[in-house]
């Protein structure tokens, strides 16, 4: 697949088991991809598979469709292209062509529409995407979201009850920078007592793994979590003081990214026509835990 797509062969690609299309999909413009939808995709690439049900999703008849489909098709105009359901269920399998933005980043866009998954609503993952999307451009490429992305006002729980998730995450993110100002004041008082500072960090710990039961409460939160979590156990150093500023400024980080991601989120689901109405209930809530009380639970 990647070797013909670098030579400029187009093709239909099929994603199975533990492959997305939007982390490995071909990288060019004008390809079909399958990406069957299924409750266990993407599965655990580490554990056997007993029913290979993704399989079962695309059909040889389906195949051969696209790949007239796609001798038939102008490059280019992959985009005016409109599958049926009854060729291709997107309960089923969710058919996408390969673009690249405006910013010259490869999108990968449905041909057959969506449909929910997991007791999500048809818009979720999508909504997620794209927020992601508009996000890692701000963050890491420098590039700047139109203003009608701003945050349109509305609620976050009333888009989607997993968006209280964010609330979560910045409630601990701002108790673990309440920690690490205590810390700081610590370790500048040399005769500030060992169990305060040993204390001190046990809550920070504490507050770290509880972010971290909050992104498997709320799997939507999962990237920016985890990137705090790498970003994290990245520091360097022996200036304990360096290092508790360093951390104070991923807490920060992190609460300024799950802020934009709601606001992002928020301007998706309203423009796609929002799902408040469609979807199941928010994940229990997760109490901040002490360090005592998250070691004896």
């Amino acid at each position: 697949m990647h070797l013909s797509v670098a030579v400029g062969t187009p093709v239909v690609a099929l994603f199975l088991a533990s492959a997305l299309c939007f982390e490995t999909g071909p990288y060019s413009a004008g390809n079909f991809v399958l990406q069957p939808q299924v409750s266990c995709n993407p599965c655990n690439p580490n554990f056997p598979c007993s029913r290979p049900d993704c399989h079962q999703q695309i059909s040889p008849e389906l195949v051969a469709y696209l790949a007239q489909l796609r001798l038939d098709t102008p490059l280019g105009a992959e985009g005016s292209v409109e599958i049926p359901a009854a060729i291709a269920d997107p309960r089923q399998v969710v058919v996408y062509y390969s673009a690249f933005d405006a910013e010259g980043f490869l999108d990968f866009l449905p041909l057959n529409g969506c449909s929910g998954r997991h007791g999500q609503p048809d818009d979720y993952y999508p909504n997620a995407r794209d927020a992601y999307r508009a996000l890692w451009k701000e963050e890491f490429a420098g590039i700047p979201v139109a203003e009608e992305l701003r945050q349109p006002g509305v609620p976050l729980e009333a888009i989607h009850p997993s968006l209280a998730g964010l609330t979560k995450a910045i409630e601990l993110a701002r108790a673990g920078r309440q920690t690490l100002a205590q810390l700081h004041q610590l370790v500048r008082d040399v005769s500030s007592p060992p169990q305060l500072l040993n204390d001190a960090n046990a809550t920070v710990a504490a507050i770290d793994r509880h972010l971290e039961e909050v992104s498997l409460a709320y799997p939507i939160l999962g990237a920016i979590i985890r990137i705090f979590i790498m970003e994290k156990e990245n520091l360097r150093g022996d200036d304990p003081l360096q290092l508790i500023s360093e951390t104070d400024r991923l807490y920060e980080n992190l609460v300024r990214r799950s802020e934009r991601f709601g606001s992002l989120y928020a301007h998706y689901a309203v423009q796609r026509g929002g799902s408040a109405a469609r979807v199941r209930p928010a994940a229990r809530s997760l109490p901040i835990l002490s360090s005592e009380q998250h070691e004896s639970a």
